[in-house]
């Protein structure tokens, strides 16, 4: 499958996300701003084929999980729910911490409150194929694919490479450099 990408729009769209912050942040508030670059990350992200497709399920819809508490991120995600990402629709829905639940996913989010279980969850995902994505302190460093964190007064993500590979998901060489940190 051919990862063709308008590079010229993503990166204008990232740039208002990560140059106007302080604007965006105005209008739109931290978990707002942070589902905004969780629902840009999908766009860089190849999956393989998820079980749940192979066997048959609808494939129109691309699932982003979410397992946690109340946090601003998890609050904002809703919102994404029906946008197109990749030819299909967005569908959000919180998931129990299982593998059952986890290997239907294309995103997996894991809020603050899970900050303690965060590696264990983004290992779970990974053994999967599911991209993790978390807020959680020292993300990355502990498993995780993507961490958002909050710095200079503005969003910010790091990459875990190695992570990313090790559950087949092919990252966008452009995205990459795109990160504030990535551990390899």
């Amino acid at each position: 499958m051919a990862f063709l990408i308008p590079w010229g729009r993503i990166f204008c769209a990232f740039s208002c996300c990560l140059g106007g912050w302080g604007l965006a942040w105005a209008q739109l508030g931290e978990g707002d701003l942070k589902a905004a670059f969780v629902f840009n990350f999908a766009k860089f992200v190849e999956w393989p084929t998820l079980p749940a497709e192979a066997q048959g399920a609808p494939g129109g819809l691309f699932h982003l999980c979410v397992v946690g508490g109340e946090d601003a991120l998890l609050a904002a995600l809703p919102r994404l729910e029906g946008k197109p990402v990749q030819g299909r629709e967005i569908r959000v829905r919180a998931v129990p911490p299982r593998a059952e639940a986890v290997k239907t996913c294309h995103i997996l989010v894991i809020g603050e409150s899970e900050a303690a279980r965060a590696g264990e969850l983004a290992r779970l995902a990974t053994a999967h194929g599911v991209l993790s994505v978390s807020a959680a302190p020292q993300f990355v460093d502990s498993g995780g694919a993507i961490g958002l964190l909050t710095a200079d007064n503005r969003v910010q993500f790091e990459i875990n490479l190695e992570t990313a590979q090790k559950g087949n998901l092919k990252l966008a060489a452009q995205f990459v450099k795109l990160a504030r940190r990535v551990k390899r």
